[in-house]
């Protein structure tokens, strides 16, 4: 299929995005850091989803459900962990920054989404299914983290 040249130009644009929109602020917040973070899984997703194609066109088929994996275990959950971060903060009346333990939790999302990748890149590794396991629970653990930081501030007055 010719998929690749939308996805390729896909992975274009949102790479040019990517490098148009930093500017010094974005390494010194955390809460914006997590934001591009999650958004640059989409240039990795479509350059993942360009090599798919090209290779299925060619006869081969790799890659498996890794670029898949990559747009929802990479940008879906990593964006949403950023935005309910962000969104709870501001509209409680807090300050909109991401403690220490956030942080973790929002890279330790991206170590899951790493493992999860590599089990979608393969089919047969003798490994697959642990790798699989950790990744669920690393991202049970980050949610799970997240909702016992956070649970306290729908249950508060605004601040």
């Amino acid at each position: 299929s010719y998929l690749w040249l939308v996805d390729i130009n896909i992975a274009i644009i949102t790479l040019w995005l990517s490098w148009k929109w930093i500017d010094k602020e974005v390494f010194s917040k955390r809460i914006l850091f997590m934001l591009h973070i999650a958004y640059f899984w989409v240039t990795i997703s479509f350059i993942l989803f360009t090599i798919q194609s090209v290779l299925n066109q060619n006869g081969y088929y790799l890659l498996s459900s890794g670029p898949l994996h990559c747009i929802t275990m990479g940008f879906f959950t990593s964006m949403l962990f950023a935005m309910i971060t962000r969104v709870s903060l501001g509209h409680s009346g807090r300050q909109v920054s991401a403690n220490s333990f956030i942080w973790k939790l929002f890279l330790l999302i991206q170590v899951a989404a790493v493992l999860r990748l590599i089990v979608g890149f393969t089919i047969n590794f003798q490994y697959s299914q642990v790798l699989l396991l950790i990744s669920a629970l690393l991202w049970f653990f980050c949610f799970f983290g997240w909702l016992k930081e956070f649970l306290n501030i729908y249950f508060t007055d605004l601040k």
